[in-house]
């Protein structure tokens, strides 16, 4: 599995080969020696930073030697709280929520799109466990509902702690807590990998998937 220290690992080989490299250069040949190496250093970073953004999601390479699942794309699911409206003092249904994320190698953007509110990713991380080698989203997040919705549903933070399963990704499950001291959980199990802005647009792109299927 290529790790982020695996990449600055490579990167500072490369760097670690170029300086004596450069030095004979300078010693054999000139400036223009070490211009031709400073070249080459180039090259390798372009080649290590394309592969950190989109060389590794080529499915040969999964599960090994790259152990980081992809999950980039957006995951449609059902959202399940058990926060009371303030009004009916009622816990809603469950609710078609989508979860649409951004990812490379060594990072990732969560955000969870509901038809009140959206929530972005503050911190996260896509981790395997020790204990159980599950995958894991983990992340914080601001939830910021719609306007009009604010006086019964305020903004807030919160996080939540994701299991990913299956090899490619067939689904996420898990939970999230938030600051106003209510919890939920996530399920999601329908994926395309367009990345989606808003609940509009989500919703778009899996009418498409249905229209196309």
């Amino acid at each position: 599995m290529v790790s982020e220290l695996q990449t600055w690992t490579i990167l500072g080989l490369v760097a670690l080969i170029w300086l004596p490299l450069s030095v004979v250069g300078f010693v054999n040949g000139g400036p223009t020696a070490i211009l031709a190496m400073s070249d080459i250093l180039a090259v390798v970073v372009v080649i290590v930073s394309a592969f950190e953004r989109w060389g590794w999601r080529w499915r040969r390479l999964h599960p090994r030697p790259v152990g980081t699942p992809v999950v980039r794309g957006t995951w449609r699911g059902a959202l399940a709280s058990s926060w009371k409206d303030p009004i009916t003092s009622e816990v809603r249904q469950p609710k078609t929520v989508y979860l649409s994320i951004r990812q490379t190698l060594t990072s990732v953007w969560v955000r969870l799109l509901t038809d009140e509110s959206v929530s972005d990713q503050v911190v996260g991380s896509v981790k395997r466990d020790p204990s159980s080698e599950d995958w894991l989203i983990s992340y914080t997040y601001r939830n910021s509902p719609q306007l009009p919705l604010r006086k019964t549903s305020p903004e807030h933070k919160g996080g939540a702690f994701l299991t990913i399963y299956g090899e490619p990704p067939r689904r996420i499950v898990g939970e999230y807590w938030t600051g106003r001291e209510t919890a939920g959980t996530l399920e999601m199990d329908m994926h395309v990998p367009e990345v989606a802005q808003s609940y509009l647009d989500a919703q778009a792109l899996f009418a498409n998937q249905t229209e196309d299927g």
